[in-house]
């Protein structure tokens, strides 16, 4: 309660400061021309329509920002775009024309997008239709500026099955996660290789459990190495963990139980190992952690500055 308070007062504060920021000549902000900033240059013909903007991104050190916007030629398209900071000038990116795959009539409803670092390829994310706004499975498309060619990942994957798609830091090869597998697939020919075998129902394999996900805001459980040759990754072992059963009530005209493995306090947790592996396949080195595995977190991993070494965050339950 007192926290909502305190947060009540300080959105109050922000908005008093925002209102009254125009009218009054001392407390006035100023535009990049000089001139006091105004409910009009606010809200008015000419300025950045927030609403109308999806998934909007800084680049090139704050210069730019890119945004996902509906499209205003291509029915149910949406369009890739770029604004200049300082001007406003809007140039279109990626055209919702372009996102129509072979033998579609649609064009791709992108939900988010990720570029490589030579700005040759998009990482385009299609979300599950009727999927929460937060779930991170769906399909994950390659668009070559170049050719204004479309791959979807995954080879025969089933659809809206992939988590977590990431480009390689040399943009050559993007991983994600597969049937709780990690995968590889190489950007210039498609070829996937898959880095572990055992992911299933209770192993998961480069994503977390949902104690995880819940507690630790930890979802995407792998990380490249900045070489772009090893990643690093969660593995959870959540057999033994009671399972939670969740109420879907909005699929149909009767309810359905979702089980999830959620540990209550005082039972058991998922055992967890953090270790690497090649992107050319072959067996983890895993990493040796002190302390009994069902009584230990592991909340955060990265790699450090260079790709021969794992910073490790472990803590007791």
């Amino acid at each position: 309660m007192r926290q909502a308070r305190r947060a009540a007062a300080i959105c109050g504060l922000v908005l008093s400061v925002v209102l009254a920021a125009p009218f009054g000549p001392a407390a006035a902000s100023a535009t990049a021309d000089g001139s006091a900033l105004t409910l009009k240059a606010i809200y008015g013909p000419d300025a950045v329509k927030l609403d109308d903007s999806l998934v909007t991104k800084w680049f090139e050190a704050g210069k730019a920002y890119r945004a996902i916007e509906k499209s205003a030629t291509v029915a149910g398209g949406v369009d890739l775009v770029r604004y200049e900071t300082a001007s406003g000038k809007r140039s279109v990116l990626v055209d919702a024309s372009w996102l129509v795959p072979a033998g579609a009539k649609v064009p791709l409803q992108i939900s988010d997008y990720d570029w490589s670092t030579d700005r040759a390829q998009v990482l385009l994310f299609v979300r599950a239709p009727g999927a929460r706004r937060g779930n991170p499975a769906g399909d994950y498309w390659l668009f070559d500026l170049k050719t204004k060619a479309l791959h979807r990942l995954g080879g025969d994957a089933a659809q809206y099955s992939l988590l977590y798609a990431t480009f390689s830091p040399d943009g050559r090869r993007v991983a994600y996660v597969r049937g709780n597998n990690l995968f590889v697939e190489t950007v210039a020919d498609g070829s996937i290789t898959q880095l572990t075998q055992d992911g299933g129902t209770l192993i998961l394999n480069g994503r977390s459990d949902v104690a995880y996900e819940e507690e630790f805001s930890l979802g995407k459980a792998f990380e490249w190495s900045p070489d772009s040759r090893r990643i690093a990754y969660w593995r959870f072992d959540t057999s033994g963990v009671g399972t939670f059963y969740l109420i879907n009530n909005t699929d149909g005209i009767y309810s359905k139980p979702i089980p999830q493995q959620y540990p209550k306090p005082g039972t058991t947790i998922s055992a967890v190992q953090v270790g690497t592996v090649s992107v050319e396949g072959g067996a983890t080195t895993w990493f040796a952690i002190p302390g009994d595995p069902r009584q230990r977190y592991i909340p955060r991993m990265s790699w450090a500055d260079s790709s021969s070494e794992v910073l490790i965050q472990h803590l007791n339950r």
